[in-house]
């Protein structure tokens, strides 16, 4: 059983596809991104890696510092869209009864994880950790790592992000990635996590069986 265990937020233990969606209507709106309404821009948006992603949307890397905190902020005011994913509660339920010790680490700001945690009761995690730069997840990887003094080799993220598998690679921690969050299973599959999980019950065999 894999006994340290550190969760992405958005799309990966929760739906926020509600909140998100606003999120781009929001954007859309303020910066004049005509491909964000349109579904089947999204669509293929959605297969590219980070990156890619952003000059897609058109917008400018220079701009994505201001603006990833500007989307935490307005994010805030979309919490109640936010509902665990299904099938997720029984394995962080049946996790904390094996007293696996379990983290949160997003680039979604801290403040509105805990809302989320705090509106559903939701305390099994022993800390959560806000990512301020998305391309540079590693590093807060490697800074929970040695507050709790946790060794790499002990440790599995769990994400739905290529950007997440970059971040693991670089310091060699083992990533699963599920494949309901934000990108699609084929562009994580190409980029190699150590495991891909497809439903619930994969990434419960995974946690509990290794």
């Amino acid at each position: 059983m894999e006994n340290n265990i550190i969760f992405d937020f958005d799309g990966t233990l929760v739906d926020s596809s509600g909140a998100i969606n606003k999120l781009y209507a929001y954007f859309a709106d303020k910066y004049q991104i005509s491909s964000i309404n349109d579904p089947e821009s999204l669509a293929s948006i959605k297969s590219l890696p980070l990156i890619d992603k952003i000059k897609k949307l058109g917008v400018p890397v220079q701009q994505l510092a201001a603006m990833s905190i500007e989307a935490k902020n307005v994010y805030a005011s979309f919490i109640s869209e936010v509902k665990l994913k299904e099938g997720m509660i029984d394995i962080l339920k049946d996790l904390k009864e094996r007293q696996a010790s379990m983290f949160i680490l997003s680039s979604n700001a801290a403040d509105n994880i805990n809302q989320f945690l705090n509106l559903n009761d939701i305390s099994f995690f022993k800390s959560v950790y806000s990512s301020r730069n998305i391309l540079k997840k590693d590093v807060e990887v490697l800074k929970l790592l040695k507050k709790y003094k946790i060794k790499k080799d002990n440790v599995v993220y769990v994400g739905d992000e290529v950007q997440d598998i970059i971040a693991c690679r670089r310091i060699g921690v083992k990533i699963i990635s599920v494949s309901w969050g934000h990108d699609s299973a084929e562009v994580l599959k190409k980029n190699n996590p150590d495991y891909l999980c497809n439903s619930m019950e994969d990434l419960y065999n995974f946690l509990i069986d290794g």
